[in-house]
């Protein structure tokens, strides 16, 4: 059973989530069930090899995924609000290279109402001393609004400083998204669905701090993402427009005259996990999360419930 320490007053299980009655005392813990799930494989196609492999818990795989054309189109789901799910690969210099990258990605937001990391290799402050790495976010103007995108880098300018480039826009999550970041050395970029969209300057004598150890997370690591992802790639330079619009293009045409795995393998990824691994046999596919947070009427109404389990949410 969970740890229930400073609980006041009845509880009831809900979705997995341990909340109390509306009528129930104005402060309060929430108490979170361990989710006991397998561990899944999914291989690395980029150039680092097996080395670059990653595992996935928390998560469904073999979902419909975000490519128009192809037999093996599968993804993965994230379907838990409070404790999250996501896919690791270990770290590799390679994910994080000390000069222009790119990274991509193609998602299905399940929700709208929060922020939440989609895709990222960040070493936190509290680990290293200083902050590095990229991330990849679904987030508009604030926190509490995920109607957009968003790509950061951190730089050398200072502990905790960031360069952004954001990308609001009101989101289906219906839809699938192809979102690319890009770093080129000089500014930052953001593509969604083939157009770029926003590109900010890096800070004058400043440049990119990368990752010096934490690998590389697609779904969040406490920021948790809702909703499905596929196709994640990192690449050591920077994309060209007219290559992240030919992946695009290759991803959405019904019969593209390159498929879109071998669009992006033209481009050498350093890493490349297409998620179309099959589920695990006798596991059952859950719908996409219908209503991703929730607020507790006796609360703060003004205060969401937040998708990670503990800290801030992700900045725009």
């Amino acid at each position: 059973s969970p740890d229930l320490q400073n609980w006041s007053g009845a509880f009831a299980f809900v979705d997995g989530v341990c909340r109390r009655p509306l009528a129930g005392p104005n402060r309060y813990w929430r108490a979170y069930l361990p989710v006991v799930s397998p561990i899944l494989p999914f291989s690395n196609l980029g150039t680092t090899g097996a080395a670059g492999n990653a595992t996935g818990k928390d998560i469904t795989a073999g979902v419909p995924g975000a490519i128009a054309s192809g037999t093996q189109n599968r993804a993965i789901r994230t379907t838990l609000p409070k404790i999250g799910g996501s896919v690791i690969a270990p770290y590799q210099a390679a994910f994080n290279p000390n000069g222009p990258f790119s990274v991509e990605i193609w998602a299905k937001p399940g929700q709208t109402a929060q922020s939440a990391d989609m895709f990222m290799a960040y070493a936190p402050e509290q680990e290293t001393g200083n902050f590095g790495g990229w991330r990849l976010t679904q987030v508009r103007s604030s926190p509490a609004d995920g109607n957009g995108f968003s790509f950061s880098v951190f730089t050398t300018e200072s502990d905790e400083s960031r360069i952004r480039a954001p990308a609001p826009m009101t989101l289906s999550p219906s839809s699938w998204y192809h979102v690319v970041g890009v770093y080129n050395g000089t500014h930052i970029q953001i593509y969604v669905n083939g157009l770029r969209l926003a590109e900010t300057a890096m800070t004058a004598g400043h440049s990119f701090r990368p990752n010096p150890w934490a690998g590389v997370v697609a779904g969040g690591s406490n920021f948790w993402y809702l909703g499905d992802l596929d196709e994640p790639a990192i690449y050591p330079r920077a994309l060209t427009p007219a290559e992240v619009l030919e992946h695009y293009q290759a991803g959405t045409g019904a019969n593209p005259p390159v498929s879109y795995r071998d669009v992006v393998l033209g481009d050498n990824p350093v890493g490349y996990w297409p998620f179309d691994e099959p589920a695990p046999a006798g596991s059952p596919l859950p719908a996409p999360p219908a209503a991703a947070f929730s607020f507790n009427a006796a609360s703060s109404p003004a205060a969401p419930v937040s998708p990670c389990c503990g800290g801030d949410l992700p900045e725009p």
